[in-house]
């Protein structure tokens, strides 16, 4: 018997055999969570963005005190117009959690798949459902890391 380095050494752990139906079946419980939250922080960011923008445009938010000026007068105003970009912009990385849920789901397109679970992993990014978003995207990533997965995106 020859010395290769590159064989498998005895005992060493064998991958399971690839079953797609079983690979399959590993993405939906993952990717539908991911659509589920992504849908909640959706309209939560939705509700919120249109309460902040009438708020905005009907002129009901406390204008600065008289003494606020410069740099605070500067940082009043970011934080009230600011919410107004921001939120559009939630509401947009929500869009691509649904996508990636979607991806998971569909076991097609392992890059939006990825994206999906990395944005809700983020907890700036997941809105007020982080106490979800990061579990599931954590899950998800999870998931993907696996190497009959990764066989069956290809």
């Amino acid at each position: 018997m020859s010395n290769n380095p590159y064989r498998q050494p005895q005992g060493a752990p064998h991958a399971a055999p690839f079953n797609r139906a079983a690979v399959e079946s590993k993405l939906k419980v993952p990717g539908v969570a991911l659509i589920v939250v992504g849908s909640i922080g959706m309209l939560l960011m939705g509700g919120y963005g249109i309460i902040n923008l009438i708020a905005v445009l009907s002129g009901a938010l406390p204008p600065p005190p008289p003494e606020m000026q410069g740099v605070e007068l500067q940082s009043y105003h970011v934080g009230v117009y600011g919410a107004v970009i921001m939120i559009p912009l939630n509401a947009l990385l929500q869009i691509l959690v649904i996508f990636g849920g979607i991806a998971m789901v569909r076991a097609k397109g392992r890059g939006m798949a990825m994206t999906g679970a990395v944005l809700s992993v983020i907890p700036c990014l997941s809105s007020s459902l982080c106490m979800l978003g990061i579990p599931f995207g954590i899950w998800s990533l999870i998931v993907l890391s696996d190497s009959n997965v990764k066989q069956l995106f290809r």
